[in-house]
């Protein structure tokens, strides 16, 4: 009766029987996870690929020819007004929401403390979607300082960084306006225009106007406060960079100075 072979010798046979001269499984053992490897960085990558750069909307959300229809809105059929509204209007409510649409105790409190007395439920792109931009960026930078110790609580956090989102993208609507504004007023033959109707007012004896002022990109500036108040939260520990989206990495390049505030007290602990 022949010996058991062991379970080592068996494989060498097969090894040798197999590659024929002794180097094919050897190949195999090194292309296999090699093969691994590839697959494991492409689908890292396509992962990676996956993750937007940024969260910072530098595109406006606007062209010109929904501002200009915009523009036009108030001479429109109602059939199409409606529609043009409802593509156009810029909706402040996420931020600027009323006090009885609040689902705690304590925003209903912070509402009522810091909300503007009124709150237009539809804002189209204009001066009025300035005025309301700078009321969200008051009303966030009042929030953010009252109660602050709500902020140690994660349904708070949240709340927090959504508005704040929802505030850069607002801050987008603005800047579209604004874009178009610069781009028509600068324009030499809407100037040239403008000239002539200043002229003939003069002629027939009516008041002159003032110029017609060139708007400036910095009327969609973040808040101060906003900021302000965002770097005392991070720096007292009530806000983390790892709150914001893929824990903390590619952080919206509009809060990034305050996101980065080194964090000197940890006011949720004790």
């Amino acid at each position: 009766m022949s010996e058991r072979k062991s379970n080592r010798e068996i494989f060498d046979e097969s090894r040798v029987e197999s590659s024929g001269d002794g180097k094919g499984r050897d190949v195999e053992s090194i292309a296999f996870p090699l093969i691994a490897i590839v697959i494991a960085l492409l689908v890292g990558g396509g992962i990676y690929a996956g993750i937007p750069f940024t969260h910072s909307a530098k595109a406006v959300k606007y062209n010109v020819a929904q501002l200009a229809n915009a523009s036009m809105v108030h001479g429109m059929l109602p059939e199409i007004k409606e529609k043009t509204i409802a593509k156009l209007k810029i909706d402040f409510n996420q931020i600027l929401t009323p006090v009885e649409e609040e689902n705690s105790d304590v925003m209903r409190a912070v509402a009522q403390t810091c909300l503007p007395g009124d709150i237009p439920e539809i804002v189209m792109p204009g001066r009025q979607a300035n005025r309301v931009y700078d009321e969200a960026g008051a009303y966030l930078a009042c929030a953010m300082q009252v109660q602050m110790h709500r902020f140690c609580y994660d349904v708070e956090r949240v709340r927090l960084i959504e508005q704040l989102y929802a505030y850069r993208d607002r801050r987008q609507n603005v800047l579209a306006f604004l874009e178009s504004q610069i781009a028509l007023l600068s324009n030499e033959a809407a100037q040239q225009q403008i000239g002539m109707v200043r002229d003939i007012r003069k002629a027939s004896g009516e008041e002159d106007q003032p110029p017609v002022a060139i708007p400036s990109l910095s009327e969609a500036d973040i808040h101060e406060g906003v900021t302000q108040n965002l770097a005392h939260l991070v720096g007292n520990g009530l806000l983390s960079p790892s709150d914001f989206g893929y824990f903390g990495f590619y952080l919206p390049e509009e809060y990034l100075t305050a996101l980065t505030t080194e964090r000197t007290a940890d006011a949720c602990q004790g």
